[in-house]
């Protein structure tokens, strides 16, 4: 039998976040880096608010200021200073350099880099992890990076990882080959899912818990749902609406909406929860509600994992037709969302669900 070879990559990412504060790629790119080490492989990060690369061992929380390195709006020069200054050294000890973003600046860095390095060996794959989005607050922004780095972006990247069909659509129209593209779906971890035993509920009077977990942002379509709990409480009362999540700017706007639908009550902002909490609510939940998200949010897949119903609209991206028969999708206006939710109020569930199903296929080991 043929013994694997083990790999130096090299990890290039805005910012990574072992406590999942920042939600998406950050957590991603970790989990990932954490499960490739466990198979043997040396993963050393490149991050946007580091003086140096990195080891697994070595990374903490960001400080505040990471989250605008997140959407790759700075990027330290000393980062950028040793892109170029050791350009010669990342190509003569890396096997593979697995980028984490296509909208920012330290993978510009990067390819500028390799352009000035004529005799770069090493391949070069990108993740995008929903950053070819366009959206937000951040559309002209996103536009002028596009008009001055995107063509450069598609002829110095080797390789293109997509976690959904959607992402694989938006990399194709980039002018990238399918030849070049994987489909790679996001994973749980597997271990803190099977410790997380059918006891480890949270205490709460209310016996109807939905639960929003995930970035407090403006395209995660938070508002449908708050209107869709107007609906819900005209029902059922005790119904509450937990939000749980790291706020970037939105849940002010969100506060002035709960109070004119005057649901102060039934609907409870928790902030940013640790990872164990994070776990007890999704057991207390009768279901998990997220409005939009873009490629297999990790929050759907423990979720799922978990044996809790997913809601979501058609506005989030199409997943595998496996894990789409597992879910309930709704049009986006509160009142659909609002019946969704009504009715996993009514059933029960099944505690013996789709958890072996998913960790077979969805976990990080596989």
């Amino acid at each position: 039998m043929m013994s694997r070879r083990k790999l130096r990559i090299l990890s290039v990412a805005s910012i990574i976040d072992p406590t999942g504060r920042y939600g998406g790629m950050p957590i991603v790119a970790y989990y990932q880096a954490k499960h490739l080490s466990k198979l043997g492989h040396e993963v050393l990060f490149l991050t946007a608010h580091s003086r140096r690369v990195l080891k697994i061992q070595e990374i903490r929380e960001p400080a505040a200021p990471a989250l605008l390195a997140r959407h790759g709006l700075i990027l330290s020069p000393t980062a950028y200073a040793n892109l170029i200054l050791k350009s010669r050294t990342i190509n003569d000890y890396y096997d593979i350099i697995h980028m984490h973003d296509a909208r920012d600046l330290l993978s510009v860095s990067l390819l500028l880099s390799r352009e000035k390095t004529p005799s770069w060996n090493v391949p070069i794959i990108i993740q995008p992890h929903g950053s070819l989005f366009f959206g937000g607050k951040l559309t002209i922004l996103k536009k002028i990076y596009d008009a001055a780095f995107l063509s450069r972006l598609v002829a110095g990247v080797d390789f293109w990882i997509a976690s959904t069909y959607d992402e694989v659509l938006s990399i194709l129209r980039l002018g990238v080959g399918r030849e070049n593209i994987a489909t790679i779906p996001n994973g749980v971890d597997e271990e803190a899912i099977l410790g997380c035993s059918s006891s480890t509920k949270l205490h709460m009077s209310s016996r109807g818990i939905i639960l929003y977990l995930g970035r407090i942002h403006a395209s995660k379509r938070i508002e449908i749902l708050i209107k869709a709990m107007r609906h819900v409480v005209n029902i059922n009362r005790d119904a509450t609406l937990l939000i749980a999540g790291q706020d970037e700017g939105e849940w002010h706007r969100l506060t002035r909406l709960v109070r004119r639908l005057s649901l102060e009550e039934n609907v409870k902002y928790m902030g940013f929860v640790s990872e164990e909490v994070k776990y007890k609510l999704m057991k207390t939940a009768k279901a998990v509600v997220i409005p939009k998200f873009h490629c297999t949010a990790l929050t759907v897949l423990e979720a799922l994992a978990l044996n809790r119903p997913l809601i979501t609209t058609y506005e989030s991206d199409r997943l595998e037709e496996n894990l789409e028969k597992l879910i309930t999708r709704v049009g986006n206006s509160p009142e659909e969302v609002a019946a969704a939710i009504e009715k996993m109020l009514k059933s029960e569930v099944d505690e013996n669900g789709i958890r072996e199903y998913i960790l077979e296929v969805y976990s990080w080991r596989s």
